[in-house]
């Protein structure tokens, strides 16, 4: 049964999954505990299971299944086999490349040569909208903590989250004409619509009454600049801009590490101790990343290789190494998804930008990985073009990926380091 899918706030992949559920038990109510879409494992999980056993979709059946329907490819009017559900999926966005049934449930493999394509289409096609949805909702927030260089970080916490998730708002079209007014603050308020941040700990693990944002602002700047020294090999020169490029790379710091736990839970804060791993590995990552394919671009320049074909001639086949799905599927075409469970219940003042730093520093350890392992830009030599240009495409898009996630952090994209 084909589906007509184009609500403006499903992505590929939620098309993908309603179109899978309605095939089985005739609903558009996706249960992510039933159909699970896998990050790790991917060739022994495949991309996508469910289970076989009718019991576990009792709460979805439109009708009641009789005593004997033991599976749910008993109950679905369309799908009788894994055979079914394969040559079924050829009407939806994603066709299904293999599905198998192991100890109970169905794992499905996508076609990757068509989602490499489809998924990579779509981001660059997208750009900075890639990951946005209609919220259809009218929000205001607003927080009665005033910013200036005494505050404390507790409050700091605060207004950055409210920053973000304006963020959030204004990439999905959120008005906030004659809209709910949602409060952040530090402490709950009786009666009212509050999104409560949690303190922030010093290293004692008693809420920090000391320490100002500027002071904070001062260290995380200072610990960036002696990582790209120490760590990177960064030659600091006494031309201007490398204040203010360093004042960025702190900031960043100083987001990453106030807004990497669920934002009601305290984190705790040592000012001392130069916790900026994670913010410099991902800066240092995405800078990488630009500076690859400004290379790229730079030898087509120079005749040492030939531009860049149109994506409709890639054979995207060749892309065979396992972090290369996994850099497309887990964190490219799932990224809607993700910032999606990032904003839609803030209505009801839950927020999780949390699950974005949690995705962008595991996206940046495996393209850290793939990096290290896997000779991108090759040596010039006319078999190995087409592969070098699917993988260019794959980085043009995890690029697009890349900036889209930092800059709903506020944080601007290094792009030389």
């Amino acid at each position: 049964m084909e589906i007509e899918l184009n609500k403006p706030d499903l992505s590929q992949l939620e098309g993908f999954l309603t179109s899978l559920t309605f095939n089985l038990v005739e609903t558009y109510n996706i249960d992510h505990n039933i159909i699970r879409k896998h990050t790790k494992k991917l060739t022994t999980l495949g991309d996508i299971s469910f289970p076989v056993n009718i019991k576990s979709w009792f709460h979805l059946l439109k009708e009641k299944a009789s005593i004997e329907v033991q599976t749910i490819f008993n109950y679905s009017k369309t799908i009788s086999t894994t055979e079914d559900l394969i040559n079924l999926s050829k009407l939806w966005n994603y066709p299904i490349n293999k599905a198998v049934n192991v100890n109970g449930n169905c794992h499905i493999y996508l076609d990757k040569p068509v989602a490499f394509k489809k998924t990579i289409v779509d981001v660059l096609k997208e750009a900075s909208k890639y990951g946005s949805y209609n919220m259809n909702k009218s929000l205001t927030l607003t927080t009665d903590v005033v910013n200036d260089d005494n505050l404390l970080l507790t409050e700091l916490r605060v207004l950055l989250l409210m920053k973000v998730a304006n963020n959030f708002l204004i990439f999905n079209n959120c008005s906030k004409t004659n809209g709910e007014i949602i409060k952040l603050c530090s402490k709950s308020l009786v009666n009212d619509d509050v999104i409560v941040c949690g303190p922030i700990l010093n290293s004692k693990g008693s809420k920090d009454t000391e320490t100002t944002s500027k002071v904070y602002y001062d260290q995380r700047t200072l610990d960036m600049r002696l990582m790209a020294e120490h760590k990177y090999g960064l030659r600091i020169t006494s031309k201007p801009g490398w204040e203010e490029f360093f004042a960025k790379l702190g900031s960043a710091a100083v987001i990453i590490e106030m807004l990497q736990n669920r934002p009601n839970n305290c984190t705790t804060i040592d000012i001392n101790n130069h916790y900026i791993k994670n913010a410099s590995f991902i800066l240092y990552n995405c800078a990488r990343l630009s500076t690859l394919l400004k290379e790229f671009e730079k030898r087509v320049s120079e005749n040492v290789y030939p531009p860049l074909i149109d994506i409709d001639e890639i054979n995207f086949s060749l892309l065979e190494q396992p972090e290369e799905w996994e850099l497309l599927y887990v964190y490219i075409l799932q990224f809607p998804v993700l910032l999606k469970n990032c904003i839609k219940d803030i209505d009801t003042c839950k927020i999780n930008v949390h699950y974005l730093v949690a995705h962008l520093g595991s996206m940046t350890s495996v393209f850290s990985g793939y990096y290290r392992r896997i000779k991108i830009l090759i040596e010039p030599r006319d078999y190995l073009f087409n592969v070098l240009h699917a993988r260019i495409y794959l980085l043009k898009a995890l690029e697009q990926v890349f900036h889209n996630g930092l800059k709903l952090l506020d944080i601007e994209p290094v792009k030389q380091m």
